[in-house]
């Protein structure tokens, strides 16, 4: 899990490992939190969101394949009288996964069909963030 100050809130994300029967396989909950550049109201106007998974270079460390993923976020608040003009934000956050290491080590993801957003730091009935569930398999060859 990372956290990083920003403005009022915190950008984080967190991975929760779902567990599979194979052990060349994990399944992730993956919850992202992100502040978004201008507040929105809460209500039927929800930002979108979606979610775009790539993984870097692993590495092997005493036996283990580290895995690097990247996860790259857009957000589009939508144009509302009340709170202004619509936005898209584009963002970044990073984590690493961990294999019993193999053969090539190479590593395929698999995005859940669905992504959930719900607004995080409210105050005053504007939210100033959002958060984002998805699901992730990752499976090593």
């Amino acid at each position: 899990m990372r956290f990083e100050q920003i403005g009022e809130g915190f950008a984080m994300i967190q991975t929760r490992i779902i567990p599979v029967p194979t052990a060349t396989q994990q399944e992730m909950l993956i919850e992202i939190t992100e502040n978004v550049c201008k507040p929105y109201c809460v209500g039927s106007n929800l930002p979108a969101a979606t979610v775009e998974f790539s993984t870097g270079v692993s590495r092997i460390i005493n036996g283990s394949a580290i895995v690097p993923v990247t996860a790259k976020v857009t957000i589009v608040t939508p144009y509302t009288k009340e709170c202004g003009c619509a936005t898209t934000q584009v963002l970044t956050e990073q984590f690493d996964i961990a294999f019993e290491a193999t053969g090539t080590n190479t590593v395929t993801l698999v995005p859940g069909a669905s992504v959930i957003v719900d607004p995080a730091y409210v105050k005053c009935c504007k939210a100033r963030g959002v958060k984002i569930v998805t699901t992730l398999t990752a499976t090593i060859a």
